[in-house]
């Protein structure tokens, strides 16, 4: 840590306090002066994305499914990752959900 503390003040007044060795831009400042919940958004969405994002949303809902009455007595701190994607036809209105919001454009 540095003991250099760069204090900037920007055009509503909100202190921008920047505890590192590095110059802001103008740029920079105005983005931390909108605050800690601002949330930049993309301005075009991304369709593979927002396809994978929906393909693993629908692998969670069948995995919690397929495994909701086991009991696992695994306490490890470490797990291998797995891949795993439980197949279809086990609940037909998950199945149904699934195809519905896969559909989508």
């Amino acid at each position: 840590m540095t003991d250099y503390i760069h204090k900037k003040k920007t055009k509503n007044k909100t202190k921008i306090i920047n505890l590192s060795n590095k110059t802001l831009r103008q740029t920079e400042i105005n983005t931390l002066a909108r605050g800690l919940k601002f949330t930049p958004t993309a301005s075009t969405p991304n369709p593979p994305e927002i396809k994978d994002d929906i393909s693993e949303f629908c692998r969670k809902l069948r995995l919690t499914e397929a495994f909701i009455d086991l009991n696992n007595e695994d306490d490890s701190i470490i797990k291998n990752k797995s891949n795993f994607i439980p197949s279809k036809g086990r609940n037909k209105a998950l199945d149904d959900f699934c195809n519905h919001i896969q559909s989508f454009p």
